[in-house]
């Protein structure tokens, strides 16, 4: 018995929904960390590989391919050259950069057969930059560490690759055996549905890595479809700021505009405020793209929608 894990962890569960942007429902099929002596996460399927397992998913690599590998290496901190053991290609590591830009996670590559390990490699991302990577091939008697932003080698012996980038995600896991009960053995060939795939809004990500992965402004895009027109990206003076958590509340005078009487969400980075234009508006009102903690119906009884433009007079700044 031994483990093939071609994977991501993550601790915290805003990454679904990033997740689902690369392979749309796929974050129904990640399974729970197993030791509860240790901080509870999730272990997503390495994308490419849940495709093949399960009839119906479809991966999205091509749009998760930042377009300018040199400038996302440059904003992601990743050497130009690769490691001495080729362990990572950039798929892996974008796959690490995009899902980071909603928490920290670790990449892990490792397989072992009859209990002799055969290669292990990781590496840890947060906020879109690679914080720490290393690998080692007992094989090849060849190991590798990211040190002074290069990949070096490494004594094999000094090298425990998923430990060392699980500890920079969590104090928790740090020098914790993860292989004990904590990974499952081969996430990503088992192809289980294990629980109902992401409903929730999309984290706020900083706009500045929009350039490097388009694949976050497929809301945008499809907006401007419905709009007719492109969408701002200016942030007016005195505007609550992207990311700010708010509650939408009910219009004082009639059952609408959404059917909740109040519900929590937060300001959208998609697009920037904009006037509010219509002939009922309250002078400087502005009109803000809200991504909703949980999908809302309007009034009249069109939905689900996970975010929607909301008129100010409804935006409250959560107490």
């Amino acid at each position: 018995m031994g483990f093939h894990l071609n994977c991501v962890l993550a601790l915290d569960a805003s990454v679904l929904p990033l997740y689902d942007l690369v392979i749309p429902g796929g974050s129904a099929y990640a399974p729970r960390t197993g030791d509860p002596a240790l901080p509870e996460g999730w272990v997503l399927p390495a994308p490419w590989e849940l495709e093949h397992a399960v009839s119906g998913l479809a991966y999205e690599g091509q749009r998760l391919a930042p377009p300018a590998l040199d400038a996302w290496r440059d904003a992601a901190g990743v050497p130009a050259k690769p490691d001495p053991l080729d362990a990572f290609d950039y798929t892996d590591l974008a796959l690490g950069s995009f899902l980071s830009l909603a928490a920290p996670v670790v990449v892990i590559s490792d397989s072992t057969f009859g209990g002799q390990l055969l290669y292990e490699y990781a590496a840890a991302f947060r906020e879109g930059r690679l914080v720490a990577a290393c690998g080692v091939d007992p094989d090849e008697g060849k190991a590798f560490r990211l040190d002074g932003g290069v990949f070096r080698a490494a004594d094999p012996a000094s090298v425990a690759p998923v430990t060392e980038c699980a500890g920079q995600v969590h104090d928790g896991l740090r020098g914790a055996d993860l292989f004990r009960g904590y990974l499952p053995r081969n996430a990503n060939h088992e192809g289980r549905r294990r629980h109902e795939a992401w409903s929730g809004p999309m984290p706020s990500v900083d706009p500045a890595w929009h350039t490097h992965f388009p694949l976050l402004d497929g809301d945008r895009r499809a907006a401007e479809h419905v709009l007719g027109r492109p969408l701002g990206q200016t942030w007016p003076a005195g505007a609550l700021a992207p990311g700010s958590r708010v509650v939408v509340v009910r219009d004082a005078d009639w059952d609408g505009p959404w059917q909740a009487a109040e519900f929590s969400g937060a300001i959208d980075a998609m697009a920037a405020p904009e006037p509010n234009c219509h002939p009922q508006a309250r002078e400087g009102e502005l009109v803000y793209w809200v991504a909703f903690d949980s999908p809302q119906y309007t009034g009249d009884g069109d939905g689900p929608f996970r975010k929607a433009q909301v008129w100010g007079r409804y935006v409250q700044v959560e107490p």
